[in-house]
């Protein structure tokens, strides 16, 4: 209801086509073992895996309206209302990815925490 009604998309999209993504994400995080079973609970697992696939299949196709970054703000609005699904403790959710499979459980992670600075990096910001 939030996509149709509170914000503005790059493309238009309907809500079977959202409901759609959401449905192939879950497929994806549940069926094809992307969190680990080991250290969590099939509850938890699954709610971690909804919290993913809802953030990704309604704040993906959001853009920048007037200055608004309209994904940001459905973070917020989804935090907001998510109740008791687990959700990251610092940022907003679209900023977070879920990692796993280290025997502790699952847990919301910085998108940020991927890009490992390399010694390449360092010389070419030397210049």
């Amino acid at each position: 209801d939030y996509v149709a009604k509170e914000a503005t998309t790059c493309t238009p999209v309907t809500p079977l086509s959202l409901l759609t993504t959401l449905l192939n994400l879950l497929e994806h995080l549940l069926d094809r073992d992307y969190l680990p079973h080991e250290g969590i609970e099939d509850a938890q697992r699954t709610d971690y895996a909804f919290s993913f696939a809802c953030t990704w299949a309604f704040a993906l196709p959001l853009a920048n309206h007037k200055g608004v970054d309209q994904r940001r703000t459905w973070g917020q609005w989804f935090k907001g209302r998510a109740g008791k699904l687990p959700m990251p403790a610092k940022g907003n959710v679209v900023d977070s990815y879920l990692a796993g499979g280290d025997g502790e459980g699952v847990k919301w992670l910085p998108w940020a925490s991927l890009l490992a600075e390399s010694d390449d990096d360092a010389a070419y910001a030397a210049g």
